[in-house]
């Protein structure tokens, strides 16, 4: 099983799931894809499936039933990226890395450390879904750098044109590109879209952000302001939200984290014969004066 994600500077995120993921994000400035990681939850050590209608059976009962070992086989994660303490012009800035999470994992493997995340940028991104099961889990993060202060004289007084509120627009959809076989429903994906904001006024970091501040002190989040959701069937409608990532115009958004998640609900044998799905996160982020 393959996924493909695609980034456009507009903030769009797509991602292709088939029999394997790849990513190229690259989202408006000061919104990039920062991590990613993958899970095979832990099962009951074995299931057990009907050969005519992949349903769980028992074995005793059913001459139909195969029992299959919730361990077998891995997913992984491959990624180019940006390396931002690294200058531009030094050949180790540009990177790969991968990391995998075998089949009856109990957590998700990610590319990134915490306090790394802010100074990697994503510009390709390749998961596949290798375990014989389905059920795995994975995630995309984003890191966005709230603005900086912006002084302007207007009617004869100075007034920081960074304030209001900011608004983030996400949707999730996805589109089956050849032949009739679903990933998003024979694997019945499930989605949601959450984050996590530190705020000017709010907090021991509670000045606005500087030009040259590229992320929050010692790489952790005050989370003055969060926003969390149950997954949600990724059907033919798709996923929305729309939040506002501040309540008051003089708390504007410092840092935020946002993560776009994936489960697969199904538990049954993987399909390396599904056909391409383009599943695409669309990430927007207003500001209204």
């Amino acid at each position: 099983m393959k996924i493909f994600f695609l980034a456009l500077m507009s903030g769009l995120l797509t991602v292709s799931a088939a029999a394997s993921v790849v990513v190229k994000p690259n989202v408006a400035e000061g919104l990039f894809a920062c991590n990613a990681g993958v899970l095979h939850p832990r099962l009951n050590g074995q299931v057990c499936l009907s050969n005519t209608d992949a349903r769980t059976c028992d074995p005793t009962k059913d001459a139909n039933c195969v029992c299959f070992q919730d361990s077998a086989g891995k997913d992984i994660v491959n990624a180019q990226y940006e390396d931002m303490s690294v200058p531009d012009t030094h050949p180790a800035h540009f990177r790969a890395t991968n990391v995998e999470s075998r089949a009856s994992s109990s957590d998700y493997q990610s590319l990134f450390a915490d306090a790394d995340v802010w100074l990697r940028k994503i510009t390709t991104l390749k998961f596949d879904l290798a375990s014989e099961l389905t059920g795995s889990r994975y995630y995309v993060d984003f890191c966005y750098l709230g603005p900086v202060e912006n002084l302007q004289l207007v009617n004869k007084k100075m007034k920081d044109l960074s304030e209001g509120i900011y608004t983030l627009n996400a949707t999730v959809s996805s589109t089956s590109l050849e032949g009739d076989t679903l990933y998003r429903d024979s694997a019945r994906l499930r989605a949601k879209v959450e984050f996590v904001c530190d705020l000017r006024e709010s907090g021991k970091q509670n000045k606005p952000r500087k030009s040259d501040e590229l992320a929050p002190d010692k790489n952790t989040l005050e989370a003055n302001s969060s926003y969390y959701m149950d997954e949600q069937s990724l059907n033919s409608n798709g996923l929305s939200i729309q939040q506002n990532l501040n309540g008051n115009v003089i708390q504007v958004p410092r840092f935020c984290r946002l993560r776009a998640s994936f489960a697969e609900g199904a538990i049954t044998l993987r399909s390396h014969e599904s056909a391409n799905t383009e599943m695409t996160v669309f990430i927007d982020i207003q500001q209204a004066l």
